[in-house]
């Protein structure tokens, strides 16, 4: 019933003057106007442009919103559904509710409105509207670099490799444009980079001498401790690069993906330009974990991380007594060796109460026990080593 009411108003006062409203685009314009009604999806808006009242029709959907005079916000959604239900007597009432019509070359075309927002409501007259400025055209220009050695390859800093030197190739930057050149042969580097401004219709060169470098990357990170990864999804095999804060050295120059990971903070793939010079800092802020989903699924990751961990350890661990195990068997049979050899002199005719013969009797036992010593610690490393290598496969899978 109130928003009838609000409706018969509107109409009732459209055919003489509005209501004093401020208007919002989505376009980012701000204006005041007078509020004339709606005829369908349609506001309607007046206001004095060169000493005439001119009645704008502009679409909804180009409105963010409209305030009257005390701030509060038109229900613009819903005078347009009442419109729509009155559409028939809505446009005969908006035929009647526009008396004047907008002035030829008079800039108030809807479109115009409706994007760039370039016509105001103002009681001041509008200036002329200006032509539109037409484009310039980008001029071509040309760089040619060459190094010492050749065949270094070239990259616009920031961006893909273009060529290997020499090389010549167009350009539409008008700017100054940072290259670096490279060359890479097994575990060296050679590099150099260079700053060339386009020349308009002509070529910029440049022939650099390159040296030897080791370039770098300095991780830092907040909170540190992040683990570096390579950009693959982390799983509970993946090993990291290092800790941060941390320097990476690498011979690859161009863009490079890292992952960085830490317990409590969101997993982040970052992708960075290594340049050829000494040092590249890299600086960035971890995104601690809210979601719980998320939260317990990285625990879950952090749990299988430390079992497989722990797997492997004790795999490694069982190498220990298996060496051990082989030593002391190797060991074993040796003394079983010797005590056989004392046996068969054993066997030999002589006098059994000689002093000779009971030493080599005593010696006998001695080199046996000694074997059986050796061959039982073996079997009980051997023994451990099967513990600790089962072990290790249960926690890996």
């Amino acid at each position: 019933m109130k928003l009838t009411a609000f409706l018969f108003f509107l109409y009732g006062i459209a055919f003489s003057q509005g209501i004093p409203v401020n208007v919002e685009l989505h376009s980012g314009l701000k204006q005041q106007a007078e509020f004339l009604g709606m005829a369908g999806d349609t506001v309607r808006l007046g206001g004095t442009i060169q000493g005439k009242f001119t009645e704008v029709h502009l679409l909804l959907s180009a409105f963010k919103e409209i305030r009257d005079e005390q701030g509060n916000i038109l229900p613009l959604d819903s005078l347009a559904a009442a419109g729509n239900e009155n559409q028939t007597t809505d446009t005969a009432a908006a035929d009647t509710l526009n008396p004047e019509t907008v002035p030829e070359n008079s800039g108030l075309e809807t479109a115009a409105l409706e994007d760039s927002a370039a016509v105001k409501l103002q009681e001041n007259p509008l200036p002329p509207t200006l032509p539109a400025k037409e484009k310039a055209t980008p001029v071509k220009s040309h760089f040619f670099i060459d190094s010492d050695p050749d065949g270094a390859i070239i990259t616009k800093r920031d961006s893909d490799p273009i060529c290997k030197t020499p090389c010549a190739f167009t350009t539409f930057d008008s700017s100054r444009v940072t290259f670096d050149i490279y060359w890479k042969v097994g575990n060296h580097l050679w590099a150099a980079h260079t700053n060339l401004l386009p020349i308009p219709g002509d070529t910029a060169k440049a022939t650099l001498k390159l040296k030897r470098v080791e370039p770098a990357v300095e991780f830092i990170t907040f909170p540190e401790g992040a683990e570096i990864f390579p950009p693959e999804t982390i799983t509970k095999k993946s090993k990291p690069i290092g800790k941060t804060p941390f320097v990476y050295r690498t011979l690859d120059i161009g863009f490079s993906e890292f992952r960085l990971w830490i317990p409590g903070y969101r997993d982040t793939l970052v992708q960075l330009y290594v340049t050829p010079d000494e040092k590249n800092i890299f600086k960035t802020e971890l995104t601690a974990l809210t979601n719980s989903e998320e939260i317990e699924k990285q625990n879950a990751l952090i749990k299988t991380r430390k079992h497989y961990a722990l797997g492997l350890t004790l795999m490694g661990s069982s190498i220990a007594p298996a060496v051990a195990g082989g030593i002391l068997s190797i060991a074993a049979h040796q003394k079983y060796d010797k005590a056989k050899t004392l046996k068969k002199d054993l066997e030999r005719p002589a006098s059994v109460q000689g002093k000779n013969y009971q030493a080599k009797v005593k010696e006998n036992k001695k080199r046996a026990d000694e074997g059986d010593r050796y061959l039982y610690s073996g079997i009980a490393c051997f023994g451990i080593a099967v513990l600790l290598l089962g072990a290790g496969i249960s926690f890996t899978f």
